[in-house]
């Protein structure tokens, strides 16, 4: 799987937020919270016509990951944790890679994905959780809240308002 670029990309770093921004006619992803992200947020945004998706947050499958075994990297400051994405407006995303997602986290802890307004998107509104496992892993403590999700799955099936993956203790979608 590779990750496509994004107009912002963040990794490493703490505390960066985003907060009534614009993120317009782009090819590929909006804003990408990568790896090692923490305390950080995206408020109150607008992600509009996006060719992928409109915000990332975490690691997914690194080149030769086995998917499903549990992601538990021995440095822990590669996590992205404690990031909150609320009160954002995400309208026709996804419109050149059907199978991006609105809002896409991936191996995240303590990660907060509140009161955003997702609509027009090919496949899935909100992707929470990576990996194939019911083994204890890095995610936990999440919380998906209050989004309002309507007009997804416009082109592609096996799709939800909300997708989770692998284990996610402590987590409340």
């Amino acid at each position: 799987l590779g990750r496509p670029n994004a107009a912002v990309e963040v990794s490493f770093a703490n505390n960066i937020d985003f907060n009534n921004c614009g993120f317009e006619h782009l090819a590929s992803n909006g804003l990408d919270y990568q790896k090692g992200v923490t305390n950080s947020i995206a408020n109150g945004n607008l992600f509009k016509d996006i060719g992928s998706n409109a915000i990332l947050a975490g690691v997914f499958s690194d080149e030769g990951m086995e998917a499903h075994l549990p992601y538990n990297p021995e440095d822990k400051r590669e996590v992205t944790s404690n990031v909150t994405i609320s009160n954002n407006l995400i309208n026709n995303v996804t419109n050149e890679d059907w199978d991006c997602k609105g809002i896409a986290a991936g191996f995240v802890k303590n990660i907060s994905i509140e009161h955003n307004d997702i609509s027009d998107v090919p496949y899935t509104g909100i992707s929470l959780g990576w990996g194939w496992t019911s083994e204890k892993n890095v995610m936990e403590n999440n919380r998906v809240v209050a989004n309002k999700i309507h007009r997804y799955g416009k082109q592609m099936y096996d799709v939800g308002g909300i997708y989770t993956l692998s284990a996610q203790p402590g987590s409340i979608i």
